[in-house]
């Protein structure tokens, strides 16, 4: 408890509270690699819809990607086939088209994964 006789998140640790939220840049992709959204009411899971919808109602998007703390890939993902496949070329696209998955070497980029829970690498270099 502080001096108030309020909680202390991780106290005696130098945890501190964020001063702002997480800024998220989306990637605007073109139709053949956002398939996400082709009719979002049949997604078996909609976990892509809630996150955006989330992304949209929390106030993180960014139009500044330079500044951006994460970067969302729109794309439909489930492990093998077909979304693998677009999953690669969309992250091709990215790369020749904007800097920062060169910049940052892909990470803090998002891409929502449902499906079944193995792991299959993928090997974007």
């Amino acid at each position: 408890m502080d001096e108030n006789k309020k909680p202390v998140l991780l106290a005696g640790l130098g945890y501190e509270v964020r001063k702002r939220p997480p800024t998220i840049y989306v990637y605007e992709l073109p139709p053949e690699y956002n398939n996400v959204w082709y009719n979002a009411g049949r997604l078996d899971r909609p976990l892509f819809l809630l996150f955006w919808q989330r992304l949209l109602s929390a106030g993180v998007r960014t139009l500044d990607g330079d500044n951006a703390d994460y970067y969302y890939m729109p794309i439909k993902h489930r492990m093998g086939g077909m979304d693998s496949e677009n999953a690669l070329a969309a992250i091709k696209y990215i790369r020749e088209t904007w800097p920062w998955w060169n910049k940052t070497g892909g990470n803090r980029h998002l891409i929502i994964q449902t499906g079944a829970c193995i792991a299959v690498p993928i090997s974007v270099a």
